[in-house]
């Protein structure tokens, strides 16, 4: 969880020619969001940490469904 928040801080700078997009700040912010949240309230059970992945999948989805390629 850690390395995913570490990887979110550096979208931004990754990706230049996205990084004054709005849009992309959002889903960069979203992505960061969902990391801290997984690390505030780790997954403690499997089941739990299924959700944790998909809520951390999700907001990966949701950048890459609008800038891939």
């Amino acid at each position: 969880l850690q390395a995913l928040r570490t990887l979110g801080n550096d979208l931004e700078p990754a990706f230049p020619k996205w990084r004054d997009d709005e849009r992309f700040r959002t889903a960069a912010a979203g992505m960061r969001a969902a990391a801290d949240k997984a690390i505030s309230a780790p997954p403690l059970s499997c089941q739990s940490l299924a959700g944790t992945m998909k809520s951390l999948g999700d907001s990966c989805k949701a950048c890459h469904r609008d800038y891939r390629g």
